[in-house]
């Protein structure tokens, strides 16, 4: 019998001084950053993961739209491949908290981790001939947390910050442009 047991995504990384994602409650206050690189050097292995699934998928656009012709589609395939390999080999990298060991407990909780299963996938297919099929659950996932994480920044955006969108609205209205898309509040 198997036993699965889910794991909070909180996790520090002592490292790079950078958490993951998430946060446990909300009742922890995030503190208010004056610059888009203040955040990203703080949270340099969450804007990384963040990169990479981003590229996921748009190698993954790349490669189901061929004539959009940004990356050859033979190509864009394997890059799916690689940027979601480099994407899991850091998540296990933060999972494990950096802690490496050669031994029969390392091993097992190595296996047991949702993103070792994932980076095996990766490389499995990397390694092989192109099966479009095989690049949906990488790229679902990608396009999933990605979205995720622009709406967790979005809510948690201090209100003493303002959001790159009302900065360019406001751009537009200073240049007196006429005829521009407006952001629409809920």
């Amino acid at each position: 019998m198997v036993e699965i047991v889910e794991e909070p995504d909180d996790h520090q990384s002592t490292s790079s001084g950078a958490g993951t994602s998430g946060s446990s409650g909300g009742s922890a206050r995030q503190p208010a950053y004056s610059s888009i690189s203040q955040y990203v050097s703080a949270n340099t292995m969450e804007c990384v993961l963040f990169a990479s699934r981003v590229l996921t998928v748009f190698f993954a656009i790349n490669y189901m739209i061929p004539f959009l012709g940004l990356v050859p589609p033979h190509s864009a395939y394997y890059k799916i491949f690689a940027a979601s390999a480099a994407t899991f080999a850091l998540r296990l990298h933060t999972r494990i908290q950096g802690q490496f060991a050669m031994n029969a407990q390392f091993v097992q909780r190595l296996v047991i981790e949702d993103a070792f299963h994932y980076l095996v996938y990766s490389v499995v297919f990397l390694m092989s001939a192109p099966i479009s099929m095989a690049a949906l659950p990488v790229t679902i996932y990608a396009a999933l947390h990605a979205c995720t994480f622009v709406a967790e920044k979005k809510l948690t955006w201090n209100d003493s910050q303002v959001l790159p969108s009302e900065k360019i609205e406001t751009y537009m209205v200073r240049k007196n442009v006429k005829n521009y898309p407006r952001i629409q509040e809920e």
